[in-house]
């Protein structure tokens, strides 16, 4: 009888597992776990559906689509950790026994399990990144000893912050036109001739506005010139923002397909790369 049920129990999958927790060490902003998450989210293909953020909590909807194979889940946070809820699924063999027991496809648990081991990874990332500016800066200037700060794990260290580059605005000339004289008559099968001015372009000498350029934001700031891979792609106005707001090189591909001004606005008003997405 138990070798019965075992039997029937691994034919429909593994129990379902309708909460995952995930504890956060170190001392996070709420703003900085939403960010890891939205993150972790996107690397593992999942769309955000809703959100409802609070001053110290929130909690995302997000849903996985591929094939046949659909995965709803609510990622409830905070600054001490974050609970990953099953919600419902399609393509998954979900189904309930008579006990209330519920079953799933063994692909659940694998899924949920990467997604936690990359939100975890997430949440270092910017401990890593400040660790990698380090290694650039002592690269970069070889006979200056720069020594990495100690933080505890799960600290945000802050990126430099690059002062915003300043473009001249051309000047144009005004247009001149010119009035027909009084008393001027249309010959015959002729019409009177107007003289009318076109407007000037640039004066001669005026400072031209610089075109945005990835690669010269990426020198400008220090980057190596291995970074320029991740210009490929890349909308330039949006690149260079992105680079001069502190981001890294590799955010750069946030900015493919994005509008320019829309970009501009969202960086400066403290919006992430990853949600450079509305800018499409």
């Amino acid at each position: 009888m138990v070798l019965g049920t075992l039997a029937v129990g691994c034919g429909r999958g593994v129990p379902l597992r309708t909460m995952t927790a995930g504890a956060i060490s170190g001392s996070y902003a709420p703003n900085d776990v939403r960010a890891a998450l939205f993150r972790a989210l996107e690397a593992d293909r999942f769309v955000i559906e809703n959100e409802q953020q609070g001053p110290q909590q929130g909690q995302i909807v997000a849903r996985y689509t591929r094939r046949r194979i659909t995965l709803r889940v609510a990622i409830a946070y905070d600054t001490t950790g974050y609970r990953i809820q099953y919600l419902d699924s399609a393509g998954l063999r979900h189904s309930q026994d008579r006990n209330g027991t519920a079953w799933i496809h063994p692909r659940y648990d694998r899924m949920v399990t990467h997604l936690q081991r990359q939100i975890d990874d997430e949440l270092q990332r910017p401990l890593r990144e400040a660790r990698e500016h380090q290694l650039r800066l002592a690269a970069a200037q070889p006979d200056t000893v720069v020594v990495a700060p100690v933080v505890a794990p799960g600290v945000i260290v802050q990126q430099p912050q690059y002062a915003q580059p300043q473009y001249a605005q051309p000047q144009y000339a005004q247009p001149q036109y010119v009035q027909p004289q009084a008393g001027v008559q249309a010959q015959a099968g002729v019409q009177a001739q107007v003289s009318v001015g076109v407007a000037a372009g640039p004066e001669a000498g005026m400072p031209q506005a610089a075109m945005p350029s990835c690669e010269a934001a990426l020198a400008d700031i220090g980057h190596p010139a291995s970074t320029e891979i991740f210009c490929q792609g890349a909308e330039p106005t949006c690149a260079q923002e992105l680079l001069y707001q502190g981001h890294e090189p590799s955010q750069l591909i946030f900015c493919r397909g994005a509008e320019p001004s829309c970009s501009v606005s969202l960086l400066r008003g403290g919006g992430l790369p990853v949600e450079l997405g509305q800018c499409r």
